[in-house]
């Protein structure tokens, strides 16, 4: 159904990847996981982070959880969540 791949390294947590099947994907799945991972990264204190292709439709979704650019590279955003 899909994957979920996050480097946890003491009180820096990284959202390496996301990814869901096609058949389950727009019925917020995707968002549960992510609120799910933000709540946990708030209640251990430990950042998050991502980077999203800058063609990807993803980052509306990172953006409405609370997510800000904190760099721009040619092709890509690098993301922190907001505290």
């Amino acid at each position: 159904m899909g994957l979920l791949k996050v480097v946890r390294e003491r009180r820096q947590w990284e959202l390496m990847q996301i990814q869901l099947a096609p058949g389950v994907q727009g019925q917020g799945l995707g968002t549960t996981l992510l609120q799910s991972l933000i709540a946990e990264a708030r209640s251990k204190n430990a950042s998050l982070t991502l980077s999203v292709l800058k063609a990807n439709p993803a980052k509306r979704l990172y953006d409405r959880l609370g997510f800000r650019m904190v760099a721009e590279k040619e092709n890509s955003y690098e993301m922190a969540l907001a505290a």
